[in-house]
């Protein structure tokens, strides 16, 4: 019975660890995906190669 109860425990910690990570919109995924895309726009910005 313990086997069952620690193997449901770890089961429901991968899922929400999975969540946090690859979840919705306040994932980590999801806040690194925006940071990368400001950035890449800021370069696109900053960046005018001389003509």
């Amino acid at each position: 019975m313990k086997q069952i109860i620690v193997t449901v425990a770890l089961i429901m910690l991968g899922l929400a660890i999975f969540g946090m990570i690859a979840g919705g919109e306040g994932s980590l995924y999801s806040t690194v995906r925006g940071v990368w895309e400001k950035q890449a726009e800021h370069r696109l910005l900053t960046d005018d190669p001389p003509r």
